[in-house]
């Protein structure tokens, strides 16, 4: 069955150069012209569980483990075929898993300012009388700096501690403690 090898040594080449290929061109910031193709969920069109990527991963792990059983094993054809298959399939579900984990950590968390009312922090640039300025408050799982005013519109030095009490044009009013 010299074609068997021949069909597993032509599938692991092309998937291995071909995942490099898109690999390498994504590191530098490219984009391909090649459209994916997403077929699990067509709203979200960030991530492509169906696309070039996936089928190259799957290609070159069937075709360099066919390589491996059907040269190195004395499994069958149809034995070695199968685990081949199972071990591509992995494969590419491994790589939809972590892809799927960074994109999760890439997701950017929009600042909703109400949820810092009531939260407690201190002045980092001074909030002058009837102005703006800087307080540091931790919310929504960080600490953060964030324009703010004075409830009474008295000056407010450095490093006081302060308390949010509303938001007001998208600036935190604060108070002092």
């Amino acid at each position: 069955m010299e074609y068997l090898e021949t069909i597993y040594f032509y599938m692991a080449v092309s998937g291995t150069i071909f995942f490099f290929i898109k690999f390498a061109l994504s590191l530098f910031g490219h984009d391909s012209d090649i459209h994916d193709v997403d077929a699990f969920d067509p709203d979200n069109l960030d991530f492509k569980f169906l696309s070039l990527q996936t089928i190259s991963i799957f290609s070159a792990g069937f075709g360099w483990m066919g390589l491996f059983l059907y040269k190195n094993t004395g499994l069958g054809v149809y034995v070695s075929f199968a685990l081949a298959f199972v071990f591509g399939f992995l494969s590419a579900v491994f790589e939809i898993w972590i892809f799927t984990k960074v994109k999760g950590l890439a997701q950017i968390n929009e600042l909703n300012l109400n949820n810092a009312i009531g939260k407690v922090g201190k002045v980092y640039l001074t909030i002058p009388e009837n102005g703006v300025g800087e307080i540091q408050v931790s919310f929504q799982g960080s600490m953060k700096n964030i324009k703010a005013v004075s409830l009474t519109g008295e000056k407010i030095p450095a490093f006081t501690e302060i308390k949010v009490s509303s938001v007001r044009d998208g600036i935190l009013v604060v108070e002092t403690l």
